[in-house]
């Protein structure tokens, strides 16, 4: 039977297909993302999910036990995280709130995922006793969170073209971008989008996984050490009681 990080492995390969399948669709439909917005902007992300479906494919074949143990903490993180997100993202796009409250909102996420990431870092160190393992739960954390958010939001311009081309029609990015079609300014905000937090994500990831870890470790071998010292102390309770009864 599969586990839950082996198919999460192969799961990520899976979804970064489907979102290169959006993104080609997205400048398909939509030429003036070439046109107007330039190659680099595809070019870029299709770069970034190239290097998250090797690392997914790498991750569901690996076989070393302590890495699969520090993985598996990442998947539940990962996923939790990608909830939020895009519970945020769906109010962001469809309820209508003060500008206050929307920066609030967007704010607020950052402590969420600090929080998630070092959960990761923390769980991941604890459950080998390796510094560095944490820091790749937290990482893998980030990962799975990243790509089905990005796969969301490709859908949401794409069933809600019309409602997202009002929302943007007088963004400050729309203006400044010299775009002129505004649906094609929309897939290529999600393009820039996408990419920014497929970088973004990762390194938050190696800053909070390490502090996480450094902690899970720490607790871990204290733990290890106090156990260590019970169970010697117990044994030198038998031996005396032997001494004491020959």
């Amino acid at each position: 039977m599969l586990n839950r990080f082996f198919t999460a492995g192969y799961a990520i390969v899976f979804g970064v297909l489907c979102l290169a399948v959006l993104i080609g669709y997205g400048v398909l439909r939509y030429p003036a993302v070439l046109g107007e917005g330039g190659a680099f902007g595809v070019v870029f992300p299709l770069a970034l999910l190239a290097a998250y479906a090797l690392a997914g494919w790498r991750i569901g074949r690996t076989t070393h036990e302590d890495t699969r143990t520090a993985l598996r903490q990442g998947v539940g993180v990962g996923a939790l995280l990608a909830a939020v997100m895009a519970v945020h993202l769906t109010v962001e796009t469809f309820v209508t709130l003060p500008p206050s409250w929307n920066a609030a909102g967007s704010l607020g996420l950052f402590p969420i995922l600090f929080l998630g990431f070092g959960c990761a870092g923390f769980r991941g160190a604890t459950r080998t006793q390796r510094w560095r393992l944490g820091v790749l739960a937290s990482v893998w954390s980030a990962m799975l969170c990243i790509v089905p958010l990005c796969i969301y939001g490709f859908f949401l311009n794409y069933l809600f073209m019309p409602h997202m081309t009002l929302l943007l029609r007088n963004s400050p990015e729309f203006l400044r971008s010299g775009m002129h079609d505004l649906t094609a300014f929309t897939v290529a905000n999600s393009l820039e989008s996408c990419g920014s937090h497929m970088v973004i994500a990762p390194f938050l990831a190696v800053l909070f996984g390490s502090i996480g870890g450094a902690a899970g470790k720490g607790l871990a071998l204290r733990g290890a050490k106090s156990a260590a010292s019970e169970r010697s102390g117990k044994g030198l309770q038998r031996t005396n009681h032997a001494e004491f009864c020959a």
